[in-house]
């Protein structure tokens, strides 16, 4: 799951030539002492960090280019789930058969010219065995995953300590149920993991689609916090953007007395929002980080973070 390097997060649109937008999607860990912001921008650009809620300090993890989305946290926030695509192979593919496209499409009664037969011709492995052929077993190399999977990783990195294949993004993702057991969004015959990305013994692992959750409604441990998810939290939204703020991320209004928002790339704390006039939630709100002007750096995982 490599990364790539790319320009200043906050480069300009060359449509409009407004700055990117940066997306902030959070999970609170149910314990309440951390959480986890995906950062996203600019464009495929993601990036995880860690948010000590009982310090406000936050840790910068690893990037990662593709399709991410955060699915669970286990219930102390030491653990992540989520599912990620790169599609790298169809869109170069895509690009090289847009610049060699024909102009028009070949008559369906154009002949065809009759394929060349080709002396020494290699056969199938398969055939070999029955042609009299030796049979030479090569050992390939491990093929790195470029397409759709679900990983659980030690936050705020992307480096899996276990991935699951799966076919896209309706067939990916799981959840951390309260026995500690994790709950997947494929079928059991999909439960396999990778050959060289296993995970822990001690670790059990179910389908959603198994007997025993059929009819079931599950819901992720983590709380995820949403614009349409109460009245007050759209109400925080509309008197943050009558204060001028152009892009209201996410409310969370059930962290105690405070209010904690994410608006414009940046993170805020509001104490005792009960008694602040909502003209001025903003004003009076700490700001926390700004991660509007981030940009790209390859971080690698320490040893920590890679262990059970």
């Amino acid at each position: 799951m490599a990364s790539q390097s790319e320009s200043k997060a906050t480069a300009p649109d060359r449509t409009s030539g407004t700055p990117y937008r940066t997306r902030l999607d959070a999970l609170f860990a149910a314990d309440g002492r951390t959480a986890v912001i995906l950062r996203r921008g600019p464009k495929r650009f993601y990036q995880l960090l860690t948010w000590d809620l009982a310090t406000d300090q936050f840790v910068h993890g690893q990037w990662m280019v593709g399709e991410i989305q955060i699915t669970d946290l286990s219930h102390d926030g030491s653990k992540l789930l989520y599912w990620a695509h790169q599609h790298r192979r169809a869109s170069r593919a895509l690009a090289e058969n847009e610049q060699t496209a024909p102009t028009q499409f070949e008559p369906l009664d154009t002949p065809r010219r009759p394929a060349k037969k080709r002396r020494n011709r290699r056969i199938p492995r398969y055939l070999r065995e029955a042609s009299g052929q030796p049979v030479v077993r090569r050992r390939r190399p491990a093929r790195p995953i470029e397409t759709t999977w679900t990983a659980i990783s030690t936050p705020p990195y992307f480096s899996a300590l276990a991935v699951w294949p799966a076919r896209d993004g309706w067939d990916a993702g799981g959840i951390f149920l309260q026995d500690g057991s994790i709950l997947l969004n494929l079928a059991d015959d999909d439960l396999t993991p990778h050959l060289n990305v296993t995970p822990a013994r001690q670790l059990r692992v179910q389908s959603w689609r198994s007997d025993a959750f059929r009819g079931k409604t599950m819901y992720p441990m983590a709380y995820r916090p949403w614009l349409g998810e109460s009245r007050l939290a759209r109400e925080v939204a509309v008197a943050l953007r009558d204060a001028g703020v152009r892009w209201v991320e996410w409310v969370n209004a059930q962290a105690g007395p405070d209010l904690l928002f994410a608006c414009d790339g940046c993170i805020y704390r509001l104490g005792r929002f009960a008694e602040v006039a909502p003209a001025e939630y903003l004003s009076r709100a700490t700001k926390l980080v700004d991660l509007s002007g981030a940009t790209f750096e390859a971080i690698a995982p320490p040893a920590s973070a890679m262990r059970w």
